[in-house]
């Protein structure tokens, strides 16, 4: 009876080791078979990931560059479509100069306007042209201008000391001269002419404004007459003679 015993309680240890080893075996079987699985989804997986990578890049890179093409050809065709219609454009008719039509200001109209508005900048050539005419009061208007001129860099000679002179100069240089006092603009060079004389201008000033927009009896100026106006700037008569000014002859513009 005990043998019987013992003997099956062998058995049963036997039988057991057997499962633990059994099971072990399946544990190792199933490690390994999960190892090749992964294994082989690797090696087939990567390479089909490569694959799918260098078709998207080589999809994407196709993309771009049709369609940089397109937008060249698009250009290109734009390009000939404006050349054609230019060609196709008739040309437009050349303008004749129109006498009465206003001329334009200047960038050195401009430049002698901004300058001259400012009392100091007056009062500086004034003094200049005084010391060029050995401090003398007389005589200086034509001086006066020419010295506002320098001081805004163009280039006239000291030796211009009256209207003759002045004239001679500024059209040698492609002034133009121009009668018509409504044409006048800001900045621009006046002269007067006796009543009755064929000589030279009697004076000459730098037209500033008109005293009342649409009334061309009147106008600011800015001349060398400052021992009878106290001011390098005052009104002047332009349109109609006083007893003691002439009116307005013409005026001169750089070209």
């Amino acid at each position: 009876m005990g043998k019987n015993k013992f003997n099956n309680k062998f058995s049963n240890l036997e039988s057991t080791e057997n499962t633990q080893k059994y099971v072990k075996e399946m544990y190792d079987l199933a490690e390994k078979h999960e190892k090749r699985s992964v294994m082989s989804f690797l090696a087939i997986g990567i390479p089909i990931a490569v694959i799918l990578i260098f078709t998207l890049v080589q999809m994407i890179s196709f993309s771009v560059h049709s369609s940089k093409n397109e937008t060249k050809q698009i250009a290109s065709k734009t390009d000939s479509i404006k050349k054609d219609t230019a060609k196709n454009q008739p040309s437009s008719p050349t303008k004749k100069d129109d006498k009465k039509a206003t001329p334009t200001v200047t960038q050195l109209n401009t430049r002698l306007f901004d300058y001259l508005k400012l009392s100091e900048k007056r009062a500086v050539s004034y003094y200049r042209a005084k010391q060029l005419n050995n401090k003398s009061e007389k005589g200086l208007a034509s001086i006066f201008i020419a010295q506002v001129l320098r001081d805004n860099g163009y280039k006239i000679d000291n030796s211009v000391i009256n209207t003759a002179s002045l004239v001679k100069t500024l059209q040698k240089d492609g002034w133009k001269i121009i009668s018509d006092y409504k044409q006048l603009q800001k900045g621009d060079i006046c002269f007067t002419t006796a009543h009755g004389s064929s000589g030279p201008p009697a004076h000459t000033y730098f037209f500033m404004s008109w005293v009342k927009e649409g009334k061309t009896d009147s106008a600011y100026v800015a001349d060398s007459q400052v021992a009878e106006y106290n001011n390098t700037y005052h009104t002047r008569n332009i349109s109609s003679t006083t007893p003691t000014k002439e009116k307005f002859s013409f005026f001169m513009r750089k070209q």
